[in-house]
């Protein structure tokens, strides 16, 4: 716990969180120093007025995913403005990837999925009722 203040001490110090904007939760205040440590992380957390000292721990934890998920694919995700976007949807080549497109994708790919389930399984109740249809008129036992 105690390296934890040390963590947050640092940051105040540093200049990456003013002491007034500081979080009244230590936890917040620790997540928050950690992930300004970095000046992406600095970047991201000022674009989304993060560092005030009314911060909820969700959003410094939806920061922190978004920095890990950003490192885990080479640095390359970081929030988009619209233009960005914009761009992307033009098929101008930025280098940037926008969360909200990927999370949009995800949720596609999830409700396509879904429904080819659902078709799959339409169509296993018409195959077993044509089947079962086939053996009557072959000369089956009728039900």
């Amino acid at each position: 716990m105690v390296s934890k203040f040390v963590e947050i001490a640092r940051a105040v110090r540093e200049g990456r969180i003013p002491e007034p904007q500081l979080p009244a939760a230590y936890s917040t205040a620790y997540d928050l120093a950690k992930a300004l440590r970095d000046e992406r992380g600095l970047q991201l957390a000022t674009e989304r007025n993060l560092i005030r000292n009314d911060v909820q721990r969700v959003e410094v934890e939806a920061l922190k995913r978004d920095l890990r998920d950003g490192r885990r694919l080479g640095g390359r995700i970081v929030d988009a403005t619209a233009a960005d976007e914009a761009a992307q949807a033009t098929g101008v080549p930025n280098g940037r990837v926008s969360l909200d497109a990927l999370r949009a994708r995800q949720v596609d790919l999830r409700r396509q999925r879904d429904e080819a389930a659902a078709r799959l399984a339409d169509l296993d109740r018409d195959l077993i009722e044509v089947t079962e249809q086939l053996r009557i008129a072959e000369g089956g036992v009728e039900v």
